[in-house]
């Protein structure tokens, strides 16, 4: 009987230590992938309209900066754009901003993203409101999905609460872009 015991004993040390170490080794992310991705990080974006350019100025420095320069977002004039950020009033709609990629197919890098920023919205939020809204875009831009991890820019739903990429969206862009 003693042996039963140990060896049961034993067997559920042996379960408890395994699972706390998937418990510890695990990552502990939130972030979603699209599915799709760039072919490169070094992405030309064009601000198609006259309003919220320096939000979408810092917006996109958010991604460079917090993301160690492995995202690198430059502004162009007139050029070759990869996204393209159009400000526009698209009326009393539910949205602040939308972002899409081209291709969305999973095995084809994307060639084209394009942000729609509906300025009639965004007018009555503040600044840094503005900044967090396309800094988002920006990141579905990037191929990452809404997470529901609280105080990401990709939260799914709810108030603002980050104006730069947190370690859940970085952790999701060096998982996408190793």
């Amino acid at each position: 009987m003693i042996d039963r015991r140990h060896g049961f004993a034993m067997a559920m040390a042996q379960i408890l230590l395994l699972g706390l170490m998937l418990f510890v080794i695990a990552p502990a992310s939130a972030y979603q992938l699209l599915g799709g991705k760039w072919s490169t990080l070094q992405l030309n974006y064009y601000i198609d309209g006259a309003t919220y350019q320096s939000e979408i100025g810092s917006a996109a420095n958010s991604w460079n900066y917090y993301t160690g320069n492995k995202v690198q977002l430059s502004r162009v004039y007139g050029q070759y754009e990869n996204i393209r950020l159009l400000t526009a009033n698209y009326g009393a709609t539910s949205w602040y901003a939308t972002a899409w990629n081209s291709p969305s197919f999973q095995s084809i890098p994307y060639t084209y993203s394009q942000i729609r920023i509906n300025s009639q919205n965004l007018s009555w939020l503040s600044y840094s409101d503005r900044q967090e809204v396309v800094a988002h875009e920006l990141g579905h831009s990037l191929g990452l999905g809404h997470t529901n991890l609280t105080g990401c820019i990709l939260m799914k739903a709810g108030g603002f609460c980050a104006v730069y990429p947190r370690a859940d969206d970085i952790n999701g862009i060096y998982a996408l872009y190793p």
